[in-house]
């Protein structure tokens, strides 16, 4: 695990790097930052002289704005983690969300010459003899890859992504970097543990090792065609595997209509509240029957075909619901159409780890919520706003949520927005209560409910029968002298701390007495040697008796314990 404070060596050898991060986070106006969290104690004061003042603009800049273009300019590293962070309203508060999510994935593409040499030495072959046709200049480029167009020696034209040069590494660099500037927020940066930096870190660098892996998303993009495979409302693009390496990743080449450009889609006699229908029911279905999502269904990664054909493109993020989850939202956001408040708090208490202080309050907050939202009608209510207030008051009660709560919700959202685009009259809310119901009242379905007791039934068989195996192991241990038991009491840490400190002070206090009472006898006995007619270990004896007992009175004002 990497360490939460700046490894002395490590910062040394990225100095550079940190000079260029402490330079961009100057001029977007984040000097207060640098210092508090002493950065510039672990740089050479030439780093610091470099960095430039920030311009006069910069301070009419909101916060949100100033982080996100701070991301943009640091690179592909910091422009992933500003997404990733886009999906987390639990720590970060509502306008740095928003600005995140604007945060663009474009960045100039790398020399052509340097992508060929990539793909020929990870496809093992001259490009002449990988494709019929193959067109220098990428028609997209991002943070971590660019894509090109090719074409088949039987036709079928291609899209090229490959990894940019040194990616990893750079990557490696900045997540080293990443955590140590995480360690060093959460040691001085007063809340900052609350939301647990390093931590945060830890999925962060999970995630995106996943993400720059393209079988990874070969493999989600093959899945996620299974899962529709037969439904003509929707077409998934094909992988060609033979050309897919972990820097190299080729699919059908696209010919659609992104689903942003309203005039293109009227021009083509697409219709756009069918689309808006048809995007919002293959989400749903994505999240209530699959449980396997689109994590990044922003309107650059999906394309309408002919006949309003829906196309998902870019699978580097998907979102994945355990069965248990997807319970959980489904009865929660029942719960809320319902405005059943104290359902909504017993299935929040239930699923937190953490306990909650004041449970009448928490229900007072969601009857609120409820409330608030509840009156408004289904053509003026926001989705984004209600999750959001939503987040709030789970973050206010400290309450946890299940991983890939936040992503799907921020999906919705986007699916939401786009949707809102092509129909005036459009409302995602309209589409999800009836799927929600359904799916609930499938759960009530008599032969699912026998199918789960069987399979209940049949668990409950399988532990009975393995029980006497169990039993003879057990005292098999026990007869070898093996078995230990393990008492672990929790809580008691600071009662003990207490007692040991009460202990203390009595065995300092005896001490004293008997320090005091020792030198009284010296002194009325008269031992030499003498100082001022005193007996001199007398004398000592009161001076340290003295000294203690004033460290120990000192010690408890200090701690406001006398």
């Amino acid at each position: 695990m990497l360490n939460k404070l700046p490894n002395p060596f490590r910062t040394y050898r990225h100095v550079a790097r940190y000079g260029e991060i402490v330079s961009v986070l100057i001029k977007f106006g984040f000097s207060d930052l640098i210092a508090s969290i002493k950065l510039d104690r672990y740089l050479p004061m030439r780093e610091i002289r470099r960095a430039k003042k920030p311009k006069a603009s910069v301070h009419q800049m909101s916060r949100g704005d100033r982080i996100r273009g701070a991301f943009s300019e640091l690179g592909p590293s910091f422009i992933k983690l500003g997404q990733f962070m886009s999906n987390r309203p639990d720590a970060l508060p509502a306008e740095i969300i928003s600005a995140l999510r604007e945060l663009e994935d474009s960045v100039a593409p790398f020399d052509s010459a340097e992508a060929l040499r990539i793909l020929e030495t990870e496809l093992s072959k001259p490009v002449e003899e990988i494709f019929k046709e193959f067109s220098k200049t990428p028609i997209a480029s991002a943070s971590i890859a660019q894509v090109h167009r090719a074409t088949l020696f039987n036709g079928e034209y291609v899209a090229v992504k490959i990894q940019r040069p040194d990616i990893e590494k750079n990557i490696t660099t900045d997540m080293e970097i990443m955590f140590e500037l995480a360690g060093l927020i959460e040691r001085h940066v007063q809340g900052a543990a609350t939301i647990n930096p390093v931590k945060i870190c830890e999925e962060f660098k999970h995630n995106l090792g996943k993400e720059i892996d393209f079988t990874n998303e070969a493999s989600h993009a093959e899945r996620f065609g299974e899962n529709f495979k037969g439904d003509t409302n929707i077409h998934v693009p094909i992988v060609y595997r033979e050309f897919c390496t972990k820097r190299i990743l080729t699919t059908e080449f696209i010919e659609g209509i992104k689903v942003s450009d309203s005039k293109a889609l009227a021009a083509a006699g697409l219709d756009g509240g069918i689309i808006a229908e048809r995007g919002t029911k293959l989400l749903l279905r994505q999240i209530f029957e699959h449980g396997y999502f689109h994590g990044d269904p922003h309107a650059g990664n999906i394309f309408v075909l002919k006949d309003n054909v829906i196309c998902f493109v870019d699978f580097g993020i998907m979102g994945f619901l355990s069965p248990t989850l997807k319970e959980y939202i489904i009865t929660v956001m029942l719960a809320i159409a319902d405005r059943d408040p104290k359902k909504i708090v017993r299935i929040l208490v239930e699923e937190s780890q953490y306990s909650v202080i004041d449970i009448n309050r928490l229900e007072y907050d969601v009857s609120e919520l409820i409330g608030e939202y509840g009156t408004m009608s289904i053509k003026n209510l926001n989705v984004g706003e209600l999750v959001t207030q939503l987040t709030k008051l789970i973050v206010t009660h400290n309450l946890r949520v299940m991983p890939g709560f936040f992503l799907l919700f921020k999906a919705l959202d986007t699916m939401d927005r786009i949707g809102n685009t092509l129909d005036p009259e459009y409302r995602i809310v309209k589409h999800v209560e009836p799927f929600l119901r359904k799916h609930f009242n499938d759960r009530l379905n008599p032969l699912k409910s026998i199918h789960s007791v069987l399979m209940s039934a049949a668990d409950i068989g399988h532990a009975v029968t393995q029980l006497p195996f169990t039993i003879s192991d057990i005292i098999g241990i026990a007869k070898n002298g093996k078995l230990h038991i393990k008492f672990e009491h929790l809580g008691l840490e600071p009662m003990l701390n207490k007692h040991d400190q009460l202990v203390n002070r009595a065995v300092f206090a005896i001490i004293i007495g008997s320090i005091i009472m020792g030198s009284s006898f010296v002194v009325l006995s008269g031992i030499p040697p003498k100082i001022y007619g005193i007996p001199l270990i007398g004398f000592v004896g009161f001076l340290a008796a003295g000294i203690i007992g004033f460290s120990l009175l000192i010690s408890m004002i200090w701690n406001k314990k006398l």
